[in-house]
């Protein structure tokens, strides 16, 4: 018989009895992240901010949404993203005024997101919405999980996947028009779903 491979939420779930199962999900995640991280805080820093990633994924893994996402990437992605921002504020390398300002002369706002759910009309099929996701493209999937789930700004997002802002901005208007695609959404009930409405 072939070993099973269980999913990064199977496994994360199993750490809530043996936490010694969580070191999976740093051997399979480990060397993404700190490739993130050197690329954006520099060999010196980066593999230390990549090891604070996963000591801050383990401490914090009942927020992980497991019931809908088996692959944890993007969950990670959100906690590297956050530790950044507390070591870049720490070396005093960003201002948040000064980003606040920037963001609107160029029409990129840094305003917190809509959950993954609120993608969704109340009366719509959630599980459908879900699943239309779920087929998504990974380079439509990606930044969309990222703009909606990890709370991130379009720049913030062109940094974290190494891509032109006007790129993910139009990745994600792709994506909403996908999902609307495949579950029927038409997007103009109010401004509840906002994040199937074009940006």
């Amino acid at each position: 018989m072939g070993l099973t491979i269980r999913s990064d939420a199977e496994v994360i779930r199993r750490s809530f009895e043996d936490p010694n199962a969580f070191s999976e999900i740093f051997e399979r995640h480990f060397d993404e992240i700190r490739r993130f991280a050197v690329s954006r805080a520099g060999r010196d820093d980066g593999p230390d901010i990549a090891s604070q990633v996963f000591v801050t994924a383990f401490r914090r893994r009942d927020s992980y949404k497991h019931e809908d996402y088996p692959d944890c990437r993007y969950w990670l992605y959100g906690i590297a993203h956050r530790v950044l921002k507390s070591h870049y504020r720490k070396s005093g390398r960003i201002r948040d005024k000064e980003n606040r300002a920037k963001g609107l002369e160029t029409g990129i706002t840094a305003a917190p997101q809509t959950d993954v759910d609120d993608l969704i009309v109340a009366e719509q099929d959630l599980a459908a919405a879900r699943a239309a996701i779920d087929k998504l493209r990974p380079k439509l999937r990606e930044p969309l999980l990222l703009y909606c789930w990890e709370e991130m700004s379009y720049e913030e997002i062109a940094e974290t996947l190494g891509v032109p802002v006007g790129t993910v901005r139009s990745r994600i208007n792709r994506a909403r028009q996908k999902i609307r695609e495949l579950t029927g959404i038409t997007g103009q009930s109010s401004g509840e779903t906002r994040g199937l409405r074009d940006g």
